[in-house]
């Protein structure tokens, strides 16, 4: 269970800098606009 949970954290972690990426992004996008 302990090497489940493990590798569940590391790829919400993943998530969280993809989206933290794409959020610049639009936020970028944005103020073209």
């Amino acid at each position: 269970m302990g090497h489940s949970s493990f590798s569940n954290t590391n790829r919400t972690m993943h998530n969280c800098i993809q989206c933290s990426a794409s959020i610049k992004l639009a936020s970028r996008e944005g103020r073209k606009k």
